[in-house]
């Protein structure tokens, strides 16, 4: 998010070998740090990154970052122009007011309509290289999708189908439909807690809910390791699901047009997956953040680095996800409460010092968000000491009422041979008769 309200996010979506060209100058971070650092608006932005892309090529893989400002959000997907062509081939378009759209690694745009300049914009070569290619032919729909991402797989369509379906549940998407809607018109009010509950969805309560069946253990974790062997043609593997415990970071970015930019544009950040992390707000008005986010690295344990405060919890969890699920749950639910009831009073407050020294306003919010973010990661240090203590030893090592010794369920004690085993040498139990009876 830059200080216009300009937001992104980003997938990798792959797409056909043949597009890559690795003379191209720009990656997709680089080519989203220029448009970041030029924008005014989100149309600003694709157009930006389209021209440098085709000037000066695209060197990395298909890749979709998803844009708005306080007005539009935009889905714009981009891949390299083939071996001979550094250039990059790009489409862009814009989600319905009032629809909710999801990009889950795998290109999502349709059929372009190029006419319609104000819902959708392309590289001038986005039809040519299709059909050099042998990918599209004159007279047929170009769908953009097709013609340049190839194949699918259900570890993107079925996080697709999850979103789809949340946001309108009438419609009774199928989970194996391998092309859902680019678009559904949201039939609940959406707001940033909405977004965040899907960001920590590993599909509860359907029959994709991975902290069920045997791979989720006798603690229900909904995480999943690497597998050794790859599942046999037409079968799947492991749910691929929304929230992941491989996560670095999870973003939820408001534009709201109606404030200045400064206070209106904001970030709420999560580090590390989103399930055992708590988000907390960045301005776009921010001179700086706390020292937490801007230090660490995954080489070197860190306690005075934010994404090992959230990547400590994650991990620790593992030992009994379904009761520290619980303890961490609360714990965010707690923080978010605060923080989501203290921002109508905190930008009430930034406006009207606005309207007296915009830079007072900017140095308030910068602030706030500094103390409260700080806050957040003190208390995830908070959280990962307790859960220490409160489930040392599985929980039997404390003593009195605080002693919470976990347990194998029963079932899943039965279907791992609990009480099947025995001494093929050991004697026969003894048998009594009993005296008969006249």
């Amino acid at each position: 998010m830059n200080e216009k309200q300009v937001i992104m996010g980003e997938t990798t979506i792959g797409g056909r070998r043949e597009l890559y060209n690795d003379e191209g100058l720009f990656d997709i971070m680089e080519l989203h740090r220029l448009a970041i650092e030029r924008a005014s608006t989100a149309r600003d932005a694709i157009r930006i990154m389209g021209e440098f892309a085709t000037k000066y090529g695209y060197g990395d893989s298909g890749e979709c970052l998803t844009m708005g400002d306080g007005n539009e959000v935009w889905h714009f997907e981009i891949f390299g122009a083939g071996a001979v062509d550094k250039g990059a081939v790009w489409a862009a378009a814009r989600i319905p007011a009032g629809h909710v759209g999801v990009s889950a690694n795998r290109p999502r745009i349709p059929e372009l309509k190029l006419e319609d300049k104000d819902n959708y914009m392309a590289s001038a070569n986005v039809h040519q290289v299709a059909k050099d290619m042998g990918w599209w032919k004159e007279g047929e729909p170009f769908v953009f999708y097709k013609a340049y991402g190839g194949g699918g797989s259900l570890g993107s369509t079925r996080r697709e189908w999850r979103v789809l379906s949340t946001m309108a549940p009438s419609l009774k998407l199928d989970p194996w439909d391998q092309n859902p809607p680019f678009t559904v018109k949201a039939e609940i009010k959406v707001g940033p807690r909405d977004l965040m509950r899907l960001h920590r969805d590993y599909y509860q309560g359907t029959d994709f809910d991975a902290s069920q069946g045997g791979v989720a253990g006798p603690f229900g974790s909904p995480n999943r390791w690497g597998a050794s062997t790859r599942p046999p043609e037409g079968y799947t593997g492991f749910e691929r699901t929304i929230s992941v415990h491989q996560c670095s970071y999870t973003t939820v970015i408001q534009a709201r047009s109606w404030l200045p930019a400064w206070i209106g544009g904001v970030v709420w950040f999560a580090a590390d997956d989103a399930k055992t992390s708590s988000f907390a707000p960045l301005y776009a008005g921010n001179t700086r953040i706390p020292e937490t986010y801007e230090i660490g690295t995954r080489a070197t344990f860190d306690r005075r680095s934010a994404w090992w405060s959230s990547n400590f919890v994650g991990n620790w969890a593992n030992l009994n996800f379904g009761a520290m699920i619980q303890d961490i749950r609360e714990a965010y639910t707690a923080n978010e409460d605060r923080l989501f009831a203290q921002q109508p009073v905190v930008e009430k407050v930034a406006i009207e010092l606005y309207k007296q020294d915009p830079n007072a306003a900017r140095e308030y919010i910068t602030a706030y968000s500094n103390r409260v973010t700080q806050d957040t990661i003190d208390a995830w240090w908070k959280l990962a000491d307790t859960l220490v203590v409160k489930y040392q030893d599985a929980g039997g090592g404390l003593a009195g009422a605080q002693r919470q010794r976990a347990a194998y369920p029963k079932d899943w004690l039965e279907k791992n041979g609990y009480g099947t085993m025995k001494n093929p040498k050991a004697a026969p139990p003894a048998v009594v008769k009993e005296p008969v009876k006249k």
